[in-house]
């Protein structure tokens, strides 16, 4: 059992100060400058101040029945006045099922090990003033006064954040230690989500912060490593790991402010001519949907392409107030899997990644295919691809259509990879006869590469906005 008690003050300081007519690159110093006409430094700065109790119980009894119990109370200038305190507490159980006398023949039983825990923590992640009414002054002055202003609208209500977590796992070993397998299973909901909420103009701002918003997660991991073959003399093994996790979210609850950006973020795309998938939050929805127009595909007579309206009735036209749920980024289930082996000196160790369920947008196909400009190099499916003439069945538009296409469920697209992520070899020059007649006590060739080869279901091409780099190195480590 132990108890703690911290208090802290932390201040940041911000100044700008802008110079011009520097004579050259050796006259660097701000004080060899002059500003601007009528321009001035300017600057911010902000303080927290935290204070908190914290106290924990650690119980075991017979190395059996484990007990973990935690309270802290956090109290911080940044919340509203009626809400600078926030109470947290987590509370955890652990079974060693190993250690019970009934266990004791099981001989290739190393471990097994439940344990349960469920807790509140919080969090903060604002601006110092937020909550608060403060004044600022204005940079210029009337008759030699200056003026100040409220910076924001002060919310005294404004509370923590609060992360609910409850998991339940296990922990086995099997075999002498040749299997380990670590399992878990979380939901964790994020309550009280500190969030803008928009204002009439009326009231002179255009938003404050509050409590709001509702964010759950839920999913399962588990993680498997062991050994294959062992040679203790020669130090030689073959071991290999595994492991795979799923996670779902959905947004509980929006604040106004979020429905009030979905708002603005349909009536931009309406208005211009954004390809891009758009970020928007609904209720019931993950954060990593996949917002389209549900589209049946390219007209044979026309080239067009069809829209499905949310009333069930068909469209040339698109508008985003038929965007729907097209998909999710997040896969249904991903994880890695390797080896890693040593042989007399020679050792190597392989990697990969991997993932299935899920959705991609095919940026690649909008970009080079649907949307190019015909007028310069392009794929060669824009001529083969693209609608030409009646009666034909194309996955693309008309080849005269000119127009961007909009976010359409054309372009969602079932995403399963593998990547050969790392592979890195070496051989370790112990057991070589000159290592034993010279004065080296030890040398180690590696040779390292990454991102080696992907399979995926998406097509895609990668570089366009950042260049796609393909690592290899050689190292040789002499200890003398």
């Amino acid at each position: 059992m132990n108890a703690q008690y911290s208090m802290s003050r932390a201040k940041y300081d911000y100044y700008t100060v802008a110079v011009q007519g520097l004579a050259n690159d050796n006259m660097d110093h701000i004080s060899m400058g002059v500003e601007y006409k009528n321009t001035k430094p300017t600057g911010s700065e902000g303080i927290t101040r935290d204070m908190g109790f914290t106290g924990s119980l650690n119980y075991s009894f017979d190395d059996r029945y484990l007990l973990d119990v935690n309270y802290r109370l956090n109290g911080s200038s940044d919340f509203g006045t009626n809400n600078r305190w926030g109470h947290f507490y987590s509370f955890g159980l652990g079974w060693n099922l190993h250690k019970e006398s009934f266990f004791s023949d099981i001989k290739w039983i190393e471990r097994i090990k439940f344990r349960a825990s469920t807790g509140y923590t919080g969090s903060q992640g604002f601006n110092s003033y937020d909550a608060i009414a403060t004044l600022n002054y204005y940079q210029s002055a009337y008759q030699g006064e200056l003026g100040s202003y409220l910076m924001g609208l002060a919310n005294p209500d404004l509370a923590w954040q609060k992360k609910y977590d409850n998991n339940i796992g296990a922990d086995l070993s099997f075999l002498q230690g040749a299997v380990n397998v670590r399992f878990d299973y979380y939901v964790s909901t994020t309550k009280g989500t500190i969030t803008s909420v928009t204002t009439p103009p009326s009231m002179g701002f255009s938003s404050y912060m509050a409590n709001l918003g509702e964010v759950e997660n839920k999913g399962w991991e588990v993680y498997l490593n062991g050994r294959i073959w062992r040679d203790t003399p020669s130090r030689s093994y073959v071991n290999f790991y595994a492991s795979a996790a799923a996670n779902k979210n959905i947004l509980k609850k929006i604040s106004n402010s979020l429905k009030a950006l979905n708002d603005s973020t349909d009536e931009e795309y309406d208005s211009s001519s954004a390809t891009s998938v758009p970020v928007r939050y609904e209720e019931g929805q993950s954060m990593s949907t996949i917002w389209v127009v549900k589209s049946l595909g390219i007209d044979p007579q026309t080239g067009k392409e069809v829209f499905v309206k949310k009333d069930g009735s068909l469209t040339y036209d698109w508008s985003s107030s038929d965007f729907i749920a097209g998909g999710d980024t997040r896969p249904k289930v991903s994880g890695n899997f390797g080896i890693n082996m040593e042989y007399h000196g020679f050792g190597l160790n392989a990697g990969f990644t991997w993932r299935l369920g899920g959705q991609m947008y095919n940026t690649t196909l909008l970009d080079k295919v649907e949307n190019a400009d015909v007028h310069y190099n392009v794929d060669r499916r824009v001529f083969t691809g693209r609608w030409s003439e009646p009666g034909q069945v194309a996955r693309f538009k008309s080849i005269t259509d000119d127009s961007e296409t909009k976010p359409t469920s054309r372009f969602v697209e079932d995403y399963n990879l593998l990547t050969f992520s790392s592979l890195n070899v070496y051989y370790d020059f112990r057991e070589c006869r000159f290592m034993e007649k010279s004065f080296l006590q030890r040398m180690k060739a590696t040779f390292y590469m990454n991102d080696i080869a992907t399979i995926s279901s998406v097509k895609t091409e990668r570089g366009t906005s950042y260049p796609f780099a393909r690592s290899f190195s050689f190292s040789l480590q002499v200890t003398f």
